[in-house]
């Protein structure tokens, strides 16, 4: 599964980012408890507000969790649009094709296609 890439990861941001990548994973497919103790484990770590793609990852997850966990796609696209936003404007996350990809998805179950597609281009 994804352990051996997380485990294999070679810089020091890497293995959260990967266990962060499993969480929204695990999120999806509906094991919510362990989604939220990786989550609060990176979440309450010293990375959270230093690593900047960590962070739009844990505000990711925090959207497709409104979505995946309460239905509610609206707060999950209020979410992930803020995710979004932060790294554009950063200019130089590697994490925002993901979130823009995710981003699409909840615009396309809102039934938003007009937004959609502009977010995945």
């Amino acid at each position: 599964m994804i352990q051996g890439p997380i485990s294999h990861a070679k810089s020091e941001a890497s293995p959260p980012l990967s266990e962060v990548e499993h969480a929204i994973y695990l999120t999806r497919v509906g094991r919510h408890r362990e989604a939220r103790e990786i989550y609060q484990r990176h979440h309450d770590s010293t990375a959270f507000g230093e690593n900047l793609d960590l962070s739009l990852m844990l505000m990711l997850h925090d959207g497709l969790a409104a979505y995946f966990e309460r239905g509610d796609v609206h707060a999950a696209i209020d979410r992930i649009l803020r995710a979004q936003t932060l790294g554009l404007a950063a200019a130089h996350s590697e994490v925002v094709p993901l979130i823009s990809a995710w981003l699409g998805h909840c615009y396309f179950n809102a039934g938003r296609f007009t937004e959609m597609v502009s977010t995945i281009r």
